[in-house]
């Protein structure tokens, strides 16, 4: 794992409006996904059935998991929900 340290001071110099996390998936999609500086944070967004886990949601969390590991500006994830 590496260290992100520069990658939360890149974020820290970013102007406030560009901090803020983008929206990376749309209300019907099952895994929802921000950024936190290095950190990737991954919610699963199945409300109705109080957001049990479903095929879906594992292809959606494996292909976010695979992503962030290509991604040397993600220190950590974070998955909750």
């Amino acid at each position: 794992m590496r260290v992100a340290g520069s990658a939360i001071d890149h974020w820290n110099e970013r102007p406030p409006e560009s901090r803020r996390p983008e929206p990376e998936s749309e209300m019907n999609e099952v895994l929802l996904q921000r950024r936190e500086g290095a950190v990737l944070v991954l919610s699963n967004n199945n409300p109705a059935a109080r957001n049990a886990l479903s095929p879906a949601f594992y292809a959606a969390l494996t292909e976010a998991l695979a992503q962030a590991e290509a991604d040397p500006t993600v220190g950590r994830h974070r998955a909750h929900g």
